[in-house]
């Protein structure tokens, strides 16, 4: 859908543009931008919104269930929510796992919280 050239007034015929009769739906400049973040690789494109979204427990969490949970975020307007949700969730559906989702933050300061208290504890650290 976002390479139909349809959207910035061109007819294609047999792989060639050619000016459509209808305006166009978005402008040039909108187009030239969606269509060079086409041309990166999705990997690349996957990693830089991986880099805006930090999700320190990536890899180190599971449900009770087994299965792993993965960081995810939603926006609405301008706040962002972090998110770890299960895999079972994302596979078969929300009734299927009985923690389907914690919220980043809050699961994150309460490891950071265990983490700094045990670094408090001189035996712990001289142990480790």
């Amino acid at each position: 859908m976002l390479n139909h050239r349809a959207y910035i007034g061109e007819a294609i015929h047999k792989g060639t543009g050619y000016a459509g009769e209808h305006e166009r739906l978005i402008d040039q400049k909108t187009w030239d931008n969606v269509q060079s973040i086409l041309q990166q690789s999705p990997r690349l494109r996957a990693n830089n919104t991986r880099a805006e979204t930090p999700a320190p427990l990536k890899g180190l969490r599971y449900g009770p269930d087994g299965a792993a949970f993965s960081p995810t975020h939603t926006r609405k307007g301008d706040r962002l929510y972090r998110y770890y949700v299960s895999q079972t969730v994302l596979k078969h559906g929300a009734g299927k796992c009985t923690v389907a989702r914690v919220p980043a933050a809050e699961i994150e300061a309460a490891v950071i919280g265990q983490i700094r208290g045990m670094l408090r504890a001189p035996e712990v650290v001289v142990a480790t």
